[in-house]
């Protein structure tokens, strides 16, 4: 699955396998089950406990100044809000592939 990211200092492409293995579905749904469990998480603790999982679910990334296999280590997080944004469009359609087409993720 092809991503492109028109987000500000986040242009480019993302690539996802067109399904996902039976461990990083586990992984993904274990960082949403634990992030949905933490009333009035921040978003850096968000953040820090989804990325792991959805770093996995990359082939690669082909954005300029970015790694094309992230980590947590090695992810550029800055401009923050456009950082978060670019995030958001990664989780949306990793939940599209773990959930199903018919269901609406919250990104």
């Amino acid at each position: 699955m092809e991503i492109t990211s028109e987000i500000k200092g986040f242009e480019g492409k993302v690539y996802l396998p067109e399904g996902l293995s039976l461990p990083k579905v586990i992984a993904y749904s274990k960082a949403l089950d634990e992030v949905a469990s933490k009333e009035g998480i921040k978003k850096w603790d968000r953040d820090e406990i989804m990325m792991p999982s959805v770093f996995a679910c990359i082939d690669k990334m082909e954005i300029k100044n970015q790694p094309q296999h992230p980590t947590l280590d090695t992810f550029r997080f800055t401009p923050a809000k456009q950082a978060d944004e670019f995030i958001s469009l990664i989780i949306s359609h990793i939940s599209l592939l773990v959930m199903g087409e018919e269901e609406i993720p919250n990104g």
